[in-house]
């Protein structure tokens, strides 16, 4: 019995093919691939809820997962990203910040940016989990065992008080959000947006 290739397959690698030689190949997906030309706005409305310091729960087994391309927000997210990236967790403590206790999460960049570039010259990327924010009751339930996970961690910088602040959602890493995550670019790159 010969296998054939699904239709939808065989979209997704002409749409590659095609978003590659649009873009002059693939550096779009480069480590230092120029960040998207992202104004740097206050942390509010839309996009500020697209980079709400999140972790999905999904992708710690904490309620069931859907499929990324079901994902209703995950193609706002990738075009309004400075960088999507896999990260693994390094460290997570407990520091006490203006009398609250705020988590900091020190995440490792694995391999090549799928989109953009992380805006820091390190090879990780540091945040914090203040309370309130929509990540602390997740970080407080798990976290002893999030040292080690790794996610597509998806970034922009908003306005603060002095300089720009790093906000993030962590979504589940694995080869079918990075399948989504490019076929979001690939879409956006031939139809011009």
């Amino acid at each position: 019995m010969q296998h054939r290739p699904s239709p939808r397959s065989l979209l997704i690698v002409a749409l590659t093919l095609a978003s590659t030689a649009c873009t002059g190949g693939p550096a779009v997906f480069g480590a230092r691939a120029a960040a998207p030309a992202v104004p740097i706005v206050a942390w509010a409305g839309p996009v500020g809820a697209l980079f709400e310091d999140g972790i999905d729960p999904a992708a710690l087994n904490l309620a069931a997962g859907t499929s990324p391309r079901a994902d209703l927000a995950l193609r706002e997210r990738v075009l309004a990203a400075e960088a999507v990236v896999r990260v693994r967790v390094s460290t997570v403590s407990l520091a006490s910040v203006d009398g609250r206790g705020v988590y900091q999460i020190a995440l490792k960049l694995v391999g090549e940016p799928l989109v953009g570039a992380v805006p820091t010259d390190e090879d990780h990327v540091d945040v914090s989990v203040a309370p309130g924010s929509a990540a602390f009751p997740v970080v407080r339930s798990v976290e002893s065992s999030l040292v080690g996970r790794t996610f597509v961690g998806f970034f922009r910088r908003f306005a603060g008080p002095d300089q720009p602040v790093l906000r993030f959602h962590l979504a589940r890493d694995g080869e079918e959000m990075a399948a989504a995550v490019h076929e979001v670019v690939t879409l956006s790159a031939l139809s011009g947006r």
